[in-house]
């Protein structure tokens, strides 16, 4: 059995209400507004898994 060091990328996702009067108002609001995003779900993605020199313990 070999050891291997694993990497991935985390990915949240938020959503957040915000008051505008179009969707391009909406989505600029949320980059630039004040109001606070709720965290809904994270994945997770892109694994790589590289091997490491000598066997696993």
């Amino acid at each position: 059995m070999k050891r291997y060091i694993v990497k991935f990328a985390e990915i949240r996702h938020y959503e957040m209400t915000v008051d505008a009067f179009d969707e391009e108002g909406a989505i600029k609001r949320a980059r630039t507004g004040p109001e606070n995003p709720t965290w809904v779900y994270v994945e997770l993605e892109n694994f790589r898994a590289e091997s490491l020199t000598g066997e696993a313990a």
